[in-house]
């Protein structure tokens, strides 16, 4: 699980009037990123998908 305790780092990504966030982390092997917004008191994940190159390269630089 992305969220259980491990080395993440998280962005905002707006889209039109809604602020959603991007967070980055290792799930198994891979960098991956998942999107999400907050809508009240609820998380929604939106997407997830492979890190791209530039979140890899901050994700290494930081927990590397």
């Amino acid at each position: 699980m992305l969220f259980d305790g491990r080395k993440v780092y998280s962005y905002p990504s707006v889209r039109g009037e809604e602020k959603r966030y991007v967070t980055v982390g290792l799930l198994e092997s891979n960098i991956v990123a998942v999107v999400w917004v907050e809508r009240g008191a609820n998380i929604r994940l939106i997407s997830l998908r492979r890190a791209r190159d530039a979140e890899k390269r901050v994700y290494y630089a930081r927990f590397s």
